[in-house]
């Protein structure tokens, strides 16, 4: 699960790196020192506030959110990004599902493939998935629900909410052509 989390913030690490530092340079483009005891944690504003320090934290933000708002699909800038995805949808959908961790690569394949279903209840795919796979891949539906909803942000699956922890999962027609294409689901 550490190395789920790992995988989802590796996209994140540089424009992280570069807004942090903007905010640092935004702070101390009006304060000089950093709150501490000393000081009564209330640091001193400068006079005036330093715009060099101030441009260059506007500018790091921007990179920042930039890089974590233009994430590349196959090498296409963030502007493309539809125009991609409606010209190569089955290379897409596989680039997308090699990026997931090994348990997601196992749901969608039950989903797929084992659930001969359009539409199926979350409790009845989490018994059906643990009756196949054991308990140690997925622990609890609720841990199921989350991997679910990773998969529906990533496109990978519909979801319906019936009602209050009642939710019916939808196969994506489009998801199980490019997958089938792919060799990654078996006739």
């Amino acid at each position: 699960m550490l190395m789920d989390l790992l995988k989802a913030l590796e996209k994140w690490r540089l424009p992280a790196i570069f807004a942090a530092g903007g905010i640092g340079f935004l702070y101390f483009s009006f304060f000089t020192g950093l709150p501490a005891p000393a000081n009564a944690w209330s640091p001193n504003l400068r006079i005036s506030a330093n715009h060099t320090l101030f441009v260059l934290g506007i500018m790091l933000v921007a990179v920042g959110f930039g890089l974590g708002y233009s994430s590349e699909v196959e090498g296409q800038p963030a502007l493309a990004r539809k125009a991609f995805l409606l010209i190569f949808p089955s290379r897409t959908i596989k680039s997308r599902y090699e990026r997931l961790s090994d348990t997601q690569k196992e749901i969608v394949i039950f989903l797929y493939q084992h659930s001969h279903k359009p539409r199926i209840a979350l409790s009845e795919l989490f018994k059906s998935f643990v009756g196949l796979h054991g308990p140690d891949l997925v622990r609890s539906e609720d841990e199921l629900f989350y991997r679910l909803k990773d998969l529906h942000s990533d496109g990978f699956l519909g979801k319906a909410t019936i009602a209050p922890r009642e939710t019916d999962i939808i196969k994506v027609d489009s998801v199980e052509k490019a997958l089938r294409n792919a060799d990654i689901l078996k006739s």
